[in-house]
């Protein structure tokens, strides 16, 4: 699970700056108050280069600073191993290709930053349901193409259908549940088994992860 979020802290954490100064260079009009080049041998000043970065960050009116702190959350949400492999299975998923090689060398940080700078709609729908990574047996599974309102109308029967594979005397039949979250053109589909009547997985409407 990727750190609780602070300005200072996710940027300490990167390695390749250049990465932000692309980020920046993005804004319309761009922001080109910070350029970065990594060095090859010599150490740097991680700290000085964090102060220039947040030093930029401040001279900007309210509504963007607002924006690059929300950006720079989304992308700390998918900086850790399950957010490196959700960008992956995205990727793969809407037919994008990525440098493997290049990415290899990074680290998670950088790789999420990179997806964000160069795939935003693969970066966008991996941190749709980078939630469900931290489930145990959450994994993607191919299903034939279907209209959003004939998968949501399919709840009762996927229930129906657990119960009777798992059967109503066991518990995992009896108190299995299914829901349902549509994302944007998609539907994630959550099924819960638990050997017990009463669970904590519950939706955190505030974060839209999970308690």
């Amino acid at each position: 699970m990727a750190k609780e979020y602070s300005e200072k802290s996710f940027l300490t954490e990167i390695d390749d700056y250049s990465l932000v100064e692309r980020y920046l260079g993005s804004f319309k009009p761009p922001i080109n108050d910070f350029s970065y080049t990594k060095p090859e041998t010599r150490r740097r000043n991680t700290e000085t280069i964090v102060e220039q970065i947040e030093a930029v960050f401040r001279r900007q009116p309210d509504p963007i600073q607002q924006e690059i702190e929300r950006d720079f959350q989304h992308i700390n949400s998918l900086s850790n191993d399950k957010g490196t492999q959700n960008l992956i299975s995205e990727a793969q998923e809407q037919g994008v290709s990525v440098p493997q090689d290049a990415l290899a060398s990074m680290n998670v940080y950088d790789r999420a930053f990179w997806f964000f700078n160069n795939h935003r709609e693969v970066f966008d729908q991996a941190d749709a349901v980078q939630q469900f990574y931290d489930l145990s047996g959450w994994k993607r599974v191919p299903v034939p193409t279907k209209t959003i309102d004939v998968v949501l109308e399919k709840k009762d029967a996927l229930i129906d259908a657990l119960k009777k594979y798992y059967g109503e005397s066991e518990a995992r039949g009896k108190y299995g549940e299914v829901d349902m979250y549509p994302k944007g053109d998609r539907v994630y589909v959550v099924a819960r088994l638990t050997g017990n009547a009463e669970s904590n997985f519950i939706p955190d409407e505030k974060t839209g992860g999970f308690k």
